[in-house]
């Protein structure tokens, strides 16, 4: 849990206010017990403005209320509409997961919208390392520790793929693993082909020209004017990512299968190209019923295009979405589908689809910045969101709860149990 302490009521948009540093408390009962059941379980003296506490050693499947305390004043939520829809923001009751029955067998890790080159203006000349590098590298430190079979690092890797940039990410990633072994990359739109016209300062024009044919969408591909203005591949000049190609791996009996949706033609919307949706089809028909997860960076789902900002324009186009949903209906194996680029923790159902889990995952590298924790039994999955505990990256969340004018976790938290669920299903085939 995490709050910040301020000195007064206020509104929760618009005018950042300045945090005041407290101590921090936490209580907690069980919910049906008297209030006079609240114990401290958690105390440190130390001032803060930002506190983040983890409470361990609750019993699974039960309901606790707690309450968080600063200088002894109960913290109250101020988000207006995530304190409408969310019961565990409203009322301070949340419930334990139960995790599924069965053998575990494995974890998996999602990042996403990690943004590695964002803020580095913010710190430029000052010899600080920009907020957005050292969240990812905090973030996999503690993901380390959790030995998970795979991290999925699914789009929006950089701020807008400059060479710097995906050196930068390069480097992170390897301190952490090696790809295509340990950590799996998509493409978001950040990741998309540029035209060195469309940043003259990003040296786009170092990296590889994508081939015409590939540039779809573009009336000039095969003229003169695109040699003059082309299309320049960075992302894999710097990964084993070729634009607009799907990957696929398996750990154990899990196959995980990543799908390219950037558009070097659209900066925010995205697509597939039909020898992609070919690929995807052939590999889940090679084995349709093995335990399947698909990784997009674009959301595609109807209910997906209703609920976010922007609708379909801004997500998968209906084309491709349609023909995924259709390809993933067809087969037994596919149960869940991870997506990001909305920077909000959603789960939503498909209409084709109907067998398979669409899950947003909250971005990374930007609020609410956190990391998704997926678990995997005989009898389902867990999932879990979590923000990394370090002091670097706690100094830095309150800047990070007032961006966009401190409107932007109203869009981006919306409940927690879409956050953090537990599935039951019949995964008896990872065994």
């Amino acid at each position: 849990m995490s709050w910040t302490s301020y000195t007064h009521a206020h509104l929760p948009y618009f005018i950042e206010q300045v945090p005041v540093p407290t101590d921090s408390e936490v209580y907690i009962r069980l919910a049906d017990a008297p209030r006079s059941a609240l114990t401290q379980v958690h105390y440190d003296p130390t001032p803060r403005t930002y506190h983040q506490v983890t409470i361990d050693g609750l019993e699974p499947g039960r309901s606790y209320y707690f309450e968080a305390r600063s200088d002894g004043v109960r913290a109250v939520p101020n988000l207006i509409s995530t304190s409408i829809i969310d019961p565990m923001t409203r009322d301070g009751v949340f419930t334990t997961l139960t995790p599924p029955p069965g053998e575990y067998v494995q974890t998996v890790v999602v990042l996403n919208d990690t943004h590695v080159g964002l803020g580095e203006h913010l710190v430029k000349g000052t010899g600080e390392t920009p907020y957005s590098y050292f969240v990812l590298e905090d973030s996999l430190k503690e993901i380390a520790a959790l030995a998970p079979s795979a991290v999925v690092i699914n789009g929006d890797v950089t701020s807008e793929g400059r060479p710097h940039e995906l050196r930068v990410a390069r480097r992170l990633l390897d301190a952490y693993g090696k790809e295509k072994q340990d950590y799996f990359l998509t493409r978001g739109n950040h990741d998309r082909p540029h035209r060195g016209s469309e940043d003259p300062r990003a040296n786009y024009e170092s990296g590889t020209v994508l081939a015409p044919e590939l540039a779809r969408g573009t009336a000039e591909t095969s003229s003169a004017k695109y040699a003059a203005d082309p299309f320049y591949d960075n992302v894999n000049d710097f990964f084993d990512l070729p634009y607009q190609q799907m990957w696929a791996t398996r750990k154990g009996n899990l196959r995980l299968i990543g799908l390219d949706s950037a558009d070097a033609n659209n900066p925010a919307g995205g697509t597939m190209h039909d020898e992609q949706l070919a690929a995807f089809e052939a590999e889940l028909q090679s084995d349709p019923h093995l335990p399947t997860i698909c990784f997009t960076h674009h959301p595609l789902t109807r209910q997906q295009a209703l609920t976010a900002f922007g609708s379909r324009p801004f997500l998968l186009d209906k084309r491709s979405a349609t023909r995924v949903e259709e390809l993933e209906a067809a087969v037994p194996g596919v149960f869940a589908h991870y997506s990001g680029h909305t920077h909000r923790g959603r789960r939503s159902k498909g209409h084709i689809a109907t067998n398979v889990d669409f899950i947003e995952a909250p971005a990374s590298g930007e609020y609410p910045d956190t990391y998704t924790v997926v678990k995997f039994y005989t009898g389902g999955f867990t999932q879990t969101t979590h923000r990394p505990d370090t002091e670097r990256v706690r100094g830095r969340m309150v800047p990070e709860r007032w961006s966009s004018h401190g409107v932007l976790p109203e869009g981006t938290l919306y409940r927690t149990d879409h956050r953090n669920f537990t599935v039951v299903r019949d995964l008896s085939a990872l065994a």
